[in-house]
């Protein structure tokens, strides 16, 4: 009988989108029992080289040398080589850097003594600014607010300080950093100055390393936002004995997610059997996650769990769910410091 697909397997998982169904059944048990939490994934691999991976990226100051490793508490890059190192998760994030390029420099110099290089008044000056260009942005949801930080040393804080501002008419007026998330900007352009000061030329000069601004991109509907949905297995956690005190240990933490064009539209989804899978999908590691939902979402202290054995379901080479084990971090690990 002409086209006939009886016996031929492949067609006929195919045609009958067996795998499209359990897929969908997957997602409706995630979305229906799972929790929420925020991602965290690095703009760079370490394994892949010296070849960028996101566009807008910048090599690290914290590395001098071709067969260094970049330090894993560097405010800018967090270990990753890339500036700013981790991106989170259903946002669009901004960054600029002391390192950066475009910068606009009045009374201050990059001192390339230490790393990573950060900016600081030069020997003369009691007052001196940092101003990023223009930056272009367009929200499709208002509701949710901006988040912002600055990162800097201040060694006498009684005599001197950093001010971190932003503008949205072109530096016409400046705003707080602090008060980004009340002014809200909806769609535009914004650039950030930074000041540093002191009150006079013997006092310390703080250094300015890095400034962040970033809004969701995903909106709120349901239980879908600016996070994913997992679906994990009894925590087994225990207290150790070690030489700095008493920690927890949380090993063989077993999580499974779908993948992330379920949560941001913004991701090509693979549609069906035979359709190309965008890398953009799967999560990488490094990554962690901060819980929003359940049990650890409500603890004194945020804790962070560090993504590790990534792997992925993709019968037929249809990209079902992917699979995770995490660790809980240790208080004081690197990846606390990330914003």
């Amino acid at each position: 009988m002409i086209g006939y697909w009886g016996k031929d397997l492949r067609t006929r998982v195919k045609c009958e989108q067996s795998l499209e169904k359990t897929r969908a059944l997957l997602q409706d048990q995630l979305l229906g029992g799972g929790l929420r939490v925020f991602l965290w994934q690095a703009v760079h691999d370490v394994r892949n080289g010296e070849v960028a991976e996101e566009p807008g990226t910048l090599k690290c100051s914290c590395v001098k040398a071709s067969n260094a490793h970049a330090d894993r508490r560097c405010f800018s890059c967090h270990g990753i080589n890339y500036i700013p190192g981790y991106r989170k998760f259903g946002y669009e994030n901004f960054w600029v850097a002391s390192v950066s390029p475009n910068l606009v420099l009045s009374n201050l110099q990059l001192n390339t003594t230490i790393k990573p290089h950060r900016l600081e008044l030069t020997p003369t000056a009691t007052q001196g600014i940092a101003t990023s260009p223009d930056i272009f942005f367009s929200r499709t949801d208002i509701t949710q607010l901006w988040e912002a930080r600055s990162d800097f040393v201040v060694r006498d804080g009684a005599n001197s300080g950093v001010v971190a501002e932003f503008s949205t008419d072109g530096g016409a007026t400046y705003s707080s950093l602090a008060n980004i998330a009340v002014a809200n900007p909806i769609t535009g352009k914004i650039r950030f100055r930074v000041t540093i000061f002191r009150s006079s030329t013997t006092t310390p000069s703080p250094q300015w390393e890095i400034l962040r601004a970033r809004f969701p991109t995903i909106p709120l509907v349901g239980r879908l936002g600016p996070w994913i949905v997992v679906l994990k297995t009894v925590s087994p956690d225990k207290e150790m004995q070690e030489v700095r005190g008493i920690t927890i240990d949380s090993q063989n933490n077993n999580f499974w997610t779908a993948p992330l064009s379920l949560f941001d539209c913004r991701i090509p989804d693979q549609c069906g059997v035979g359709g190309v899978v965008d890398p953009r999908v799967i999560i990488k590691d490094p990554a962690f996650i901060e819980f929003i939902d359940g049990v650890r979402s409500n603890l004194d202290t945020s804790q962070r769990w560090s993504l590790t054995n990534v792997t992925y379901s993709d019968p037929f080479g249809y990209f079902t769910r992917q699979f995770f084990a995490a660790r809980l971090q240790q208080e004081q690990e690197f990846t606390g410091l990330v914003f």
